[in-house]
């Protein structure tokens, strides 16, 4: 048997870019396939929608496949598709560098033709574990939204997405302008 030295989530952020996409679990750098177009332009229309909404009223920080460190010893950076972090949880900017010890309150995860029902639950529930309030789950195929809170079942949409209990509170995409 030979050990492996796990990798600390400094050591995969100093890693030489490849051109491959990576999240460190448990730390072990798993390579992911990027994604197709459909899966870019949905994740793109979202950033665009939450940004629209979030900006103007100052309500946090949108990003796109940024990562978040949810675990230590052994490290744990995953990479939501879209996130949003409310203002008030925000790091400092001279702490934004790395990857972020303060999860997002918001992750959207984007289903790509091969993922497995089963893996997109297993990593909505690791969130959920860990103190993410919300996670979205975007199905091209049945063009539906799934939102995903920590006790509660899930809200299967079909006409548009809400964002309430202090999420982001106001915000409404209508699925439509999704799914173009």
């Amino acid at each position: 048997m030979v050990a492996t030295k796990l990798m600390t989530a400094e050591e995969f952020a100093a890693l030489p870019d490849d051109g491959g996409r990576y999240e460190l679990i448990q730390g072990v750098p798993v390579r992911m396939p990027p994604p197709g177009l459909e899966h870019g332009e949905l994740g793109a229309e979202l950033v665009f929608a939450l940004k629209s909404y979030v900006d103007p009223r100052r309500l946090g920080l949108v990003l796109a496949e940024a990562g978040f460190l949810f675990e230590r010893a052994p490290d744990l950076v995953r990479a939501p598709d879209v996130a949003f972090i409310r203002a008030e949880r925000l790091p400092p900017r001279e702490e934004r560098r790395g990857y972020s010890a303060v999860l997002p309150d918001l992750a959207v995860e984007i289903v790509s033709p091969g993922d497995q029902p089963a893996d997109v639950a297993a990593k909505v529930a690791f969130s959920l574990a860990r103190g993410v309030p919300a996670v979205w789950v975007v199905w091209p195929a049945p063009r539906q939204v799934a939102v995903h809170r920590a006790g509660s079942p899930p809200l299967l949409l079909g006409g548009d997405v809400p964002a309430g209990d202090g999420t982001l509170t106001g915000f409404r995409l209508p699925l439509a302008a999704l799914f173009r």
